[in-house]
């Protein structure tokens, strides 16, 4: 949505400013074919804001949505690996007891 360029208004303007009338007009003709459909408006300005807004809007709960579910996926994974270290804490300490009760036999017999 564009405004006209008052083409009356400007010939008067020029004309008043001394230019001849056939001039004016042809003046002012040619910047209104220049300038047709190429100014934007206040209206055309808050449009193009609010449609800016809204995709900013839109953008930022898109991130939103993709940060929480990135959270959800990392304590998913961080209870899995947490998991993961239990079961090899729980091994490590098996191990650990088996190789000392091999060595407590293996020095009772050396001793007994």
């Amino acid at each position: 949505m564009t405004e006209e360029f008052d083409t009356l208004t400007f010939t008067k303007r020029l004309q008043a400013a001394g230019c001849d009338s056939h001039v004016a007009e042809e003046i002012a003709n040619g910047i209104n074919d220049v300038f047709k459909g190429t100014t934007a408006t206040k209206v055309d300005i808050n449009l193009l804001e609010k449609k800016i807004e809204n995709k900013f809007v839109n953008l930022k709960n898109e991130l939103n949505n993709k940060i929480e579910n990135l959270g959800a996926v990392l304590r998913s994974e961080n209870s899995k690996l947490e998991l993961d270290l239990v079961k090899w804490g729980v091994l490590m300490f098996l191990s650990t007891a088996a190789v000392v009760s091999w060595v407590v036999v293996c020095f009772s017999a050396l001793v007994g």
